[in-house]
């Protein structure tokens, strides 16, 4: 199955259009896409952690994420071809999916 391809500048601009709560983090060969989730416990920002890891586990495409007291922060990219391509799209629209549903609410 070929892989897909990064994403050209005009291109990202496009698709982050279409997930406002999602910024560009980084440059170069680690730019990526990231939104940061709030909670209103520990707990529950942990539950959301562990539903995002199921998610990609499923997907085969795995996050960066960053857990503190209330927040987990996900980062999405791709490492070969290194950039933003359609699987990091996807899998944000998935994950916003997941916040909008509750996962992850104690």
């Amino acid at each position: 199955m070929a892989r897909p391809s990064a994403f050209s500048a005009p291109q990202l601009l496009t698709q982050l259009a279409t997930l406002p709560q999602w910024r560009l983090h980084g440059d170069g060969p680690t730019l990526a896409i990231e939104r940061v989730f709030a909670f209103d416990s520990y707990l529950a920002a942990i539950a959301f952690a562990n539903a995002v890891a199921y998610l990609s586990e499923r997907i085969d495409h795995h996050p960066d994420m960053l857990l503190q007291y209330q927040r987990c922060t996900v980062r999405w990219r791709t490492h070969e071809p290194p950039g933003i391509t359609v699987l990091d799209i996807q899998a944000a629209q998935q994950v916003d999916t997941l916040f909008d549903t509750g996962a992850g609410k104690a």
